[in-house]
């Protein structure tokens, strides 16, 4: 009768969740109560068939309420500015900076805490001008409303770029109120000395060319070289008589679109800023074979020593500067794909082995890449993507860091020490794979309403070394955007992965010849010790390093450890 009485509250609790977000926490502890009765031979004492039934009835009417449509992504903003090429910033209704993408960060230099206030210094705008505009963010209500204009100098007062400030709204974040992007992005060196040689340009020519594909008025122009305009005017005529273009406008334009669409490494200005700290961060797009495409970060010197970057399930491509500055003092470049359904992924596996297909996906980048042989970093569930790359392709594999690694999870003990957001995900898909889908749907909705603090202490309550870490602005932030890095295609990429990962995947492993180094932490509430100590012995050309006092998290509290074990794996090999 207990039994029947538990099955019931949980079935209302299912339908009430679907109805009600509110009711997500109370859902998520009704089944955990039953997962926990569940045993090596035992699944939970409770009628799953039923239990799936109606968990499906309940996904059908969250799609039915459009509280999430699944084959339509939701890309949050800040996915969106990450494929702007010149520099982009979102605020908060205060003029707080709370994303930027890469090139901002460049141009920029990482400041976490930098607001309007700021630029506005570097824009030269008085104190009384500056509160007006903020005050207008503050009362502004909508969506594209222009609140003003700036020409904004770049960390080495080097260059400036010409930017906009917009009233926005993220489909994710509730915070974000506004986006300051570029209109036109500082030129590019590369792009100036092709026009250049391509038109037969003077020096002066080009350079009118830049300034105004900076923003400057030809008046500016003047003024900056001592120079009247009509020297000025005549210049920019006889610049439009050798390109074809028919005004000033249509130049600016097409410089514009030259700017934007060169490849990312050449990009001088945003790149130099980048340089001068010895590393370049710069998203790439690689059209496959199959016709798909693949999109991929490389962060750090290039012509460094390559490392393949696997990314886990709440992962996401973002790294704390100073862990971008150690891979320039270790010569590393990290190349990071991203898997299929993460992000704005656009790979589709379909019916296909989401492991073998991507690892096929490698292997072509690799070789678009040329490169022959690379060290393998596995970070959580990209540790079971990393064993199946080696399987298929172990002529190119000099040896595999697993990071926070996932292991083969075979027995029920392995499960019961979790903490408890990734036990119930685990035992769920295990035991119910339906439910699991709601779970999931469910979770995505309150991100969706700005819920991100619920899903971090969710997984991190039973983790007082990772909460810990978590307190940092700059790691919360980052942890916020690995939520909807991995939900923002619906929960595809996570049902896949996590029932991936809670199974017995050992067969990927194959006849495993190369060096591996497990990096793990000894208060890893998500995959035990015990676990990967004992995986681990199954190798052997294996190293251990226990992490004291590192939870799951230890990539970020740790990243000198790993770092090292990339660069020991290529000493080792001969390969620099």
């Amino acid at each position: 009768m207990d039994d029947f009485a538990d099955e019931l509250r949980l079935i209302n609790d299912l339908y009430q969740a679907a109805l009600d977000p509110a009711s997500f926490e109370s859902l998520l502890n009704e089944w955990d109560r039953a997962l926990l009765t569940s045993t090596d031979d035992q699944p939970p004492q409770l009628d799953l068939s039923v239990i799936d039934q109606h968990a499906e009835r309940a996904t059908e009417i969250l799609s039915k309420l459009d509280l999430i449509a699944p084959s339509t992504p939701v890309v949050s903003m800040s996915e969106r500015i990450e494929q702007d090429r010149n520099p982009a910033l979102l605020l908060n209704a205060d003029g707080d900076v709370i994303s930027r993408n890469l090139w901002s960060e460049a141009f920029f230099e990482p400041k976490m805490k930098m607001s309007l206030t700021d630029l506005f210094i570097s824009a030269e705008i008085s104190e009384e001008k500056g509160r007006e505009l903020l005050k207008q963010l503050k009362n502004a209500d909508g969506h594209g409303e222009v609140i003003g204009f700036f020409h904004i100098h770049s960390c080495d007062e080097e260059n400036r770029v010409f930017m906009v400030l917009l009233t926005t709204r993220c489909p994710v974040d509730h915070r974000v109120r506004a986006l300051l992007r570029t209109l036109s992005g500082p030129a590019s060196a590369k792009t100036l000395d092709a026009v250049q040689k391509q038109f037969e340009l003077t020096d002066a020519e080009t350079s009118v060319i830049g300034n105004l594909v900076n923003g400057d008025t030809l008046k500016q122009i003047s003024e900056n070289r001592g120079t009247s305009i009509h020297t000025v005017r005549t210049q920019l005529k006889f610049i439009l008589g050798k390109t074809g273009f028919t005004s000033q406008t249509d130049l600016v334009r097409h410089m514009c679109f030259l700017h934007n669409f060169q490849s990312p490494n050449a990009i001088s200005a945003v790149g130099s800023a980048a340089s001068a700290r010895g590393s370049e961060r710069a998203w790439h797009t690689l059209r496959l074979h199959n016709g798909q495409t693949l999109d991929y970060l490389m962060l750090g010197p290039p012509g460094g020593r390559p490392v393949l970057y696997l990314h886990g399930m709440i992962d996401a491509l973002d790294f704390p500067a100073e862990f971008q500055h150690l891979l320039a003092e270790q010569n590393i470049l990290l190349i990071a794909p991203i898997r299929p359904h993460y992000g704005f992924s656009k790979l589709k596996p379909g019916e296909e082995d989401f492991c073998a297909f991507f690892a096929e996906c490698t292997a072509e980048l690799l070789d678009h890449l040329s490169i022959r042989r690379i060290v393998l970093c596995g970070h959580m569930a990209g540790t079971v993507y990393g064993f199946e790359f080696a399987k298929r392709y172990p002529d190119r594999v000099i040896g595999l860091v697993s990071v926070a690694g996932a292991v083969p999870m075979i027995e029920h003990w392995q499960f019961s020490g979790m903490s408890k957001g990734h036990r119930i995900a685990g035992l769920t898909a295990r035991h119910s794979p339906k439910l699991l889908s709601m779970l999931t749907r469910g979770a995505i909705r309150l991100l969706q309403t700005g819920r991100e603090k619920f899903m971090l202490n969710l997984f991190l309550h039973d983790s007082p070394k990772d909460r810990a870490l978590a307190e940092r602005s700059e790691l919360r932030n980052i942890l916020f955007k690995r939520f909807h890095f991995i939900t923002g295609q619906g929960e595809t990429a996570f049902v896949h992965d996590i029932k991936l990962v809670s199974g017995d995947w050992s067969k990927r492993v194959g006849d495993f010849k190369m060096p591996v180094s497990f990096v793990h932490g000894t208060e890893d509430h998500v995959v035990l010790i015990k676990g990967v100590e004992r995986f681990a012995s199954c190798f052997e050309n294996t190293k251990f390093i226990a992490a004291k006092s590192a939870g799951q998290l230890l990539l970020f509290s740790h990243f000198p450890d790993v770092l090292r074990e990339m660069s020991n794996l290529h000493a080792s090999n001969h390969v620099g």
